[in-house]
Formats: structure tokens, sequence, C-alpha cells
């Protein structure tokens, strides 16, 4: 398992690679160009999206009573990218373990270097 270096919400973290792939297959080249990409973008990862703040804040009501998130990794760590065997667009998901669900953890699904998914990690699957 590969490892890279990456900065998430202005935070440096070594992160493990995970490709889709079963044991008898091959890494694809578009996922090789699907991570390529996504680490030349990593503009999209300096802020915390709003739309991770609010899934956190309607996922667990009572335990965001603050209006304001000062440190996001208070609640949520980044664990590993795991790169989708997509042909028609490039998936990369950023696994992260959640302080108040970690069986499920929190994933961040981007697709052509856009965020379009926050949800369980479930939907890796």
């Amino acid at each position: 398992m590969n490892k890279v270096d990456i900065k998430i919400f202005k935070r440096k973290f070594n992160l493990p690679v995970s490709y889709e792939c079963y044991d008898s297959e091959e890494i694809e080249e578009y996922q090789i160009k699907a991570l390529e990409k996504f680490l030349e973008n990593q503009k999209i990862l300096e802020n915390i999206p709003n739309d991770l703040i609010n899934y956190l804040k309607n996922d667990n009501p009572s335990k965001f009573k603050e209006q304001k998130i000062d440190n996001i990794f208070k609640y949520i760590m980044p664990d590993k990218l795991y790169v989708g065997r997509n042909d028609k667009k490039r998936v990369v998901t950023l696994l992260c373990d959640y302080k108040f669900d970690l069986e499920h953890g929190i994933a961040l699904r981007f697709e052509n270097e856009k965020l379009v998914k926050i949800a369980t990690q479930d939907i890796i699957f």
C-alpha cells in the first residue's frame, strides 16, 4: 500500500492509499490518474467544507451545540484515501475516523476533483 503526503484542512498528513480492485486484478491506469489529479488539486482540501460541518451538526446535534467548530480534528481524523474503479470519472474518497461513529467513520467522496458526497464510509462499498 502506497502512502502520499497531503494537506487536509491546513494540516499535513501521510496517508495510505488503497485502490478498488480484487487481488487478481491490476490497478488501472485511470485509477492512478485519478489519484494524481486529486493530489494536483489539493486546494479543494484547504478549507473545511460547510457541507462537512453541516453533516456533523445534523448527524449528532446534541454534541454540536456550539455554532462554530474551531478544530475539526477534535471530531474527525483522516485515515486513508480510497481510489474507486470508474473509467468514466475520477473517484477518490477521503476516509476519516469519526469520534461519534467509530464503526462507520465519515467519507468525503470526490468526483473529478469536486466534493460530491459526505456520508458514512459505507458509500464506497
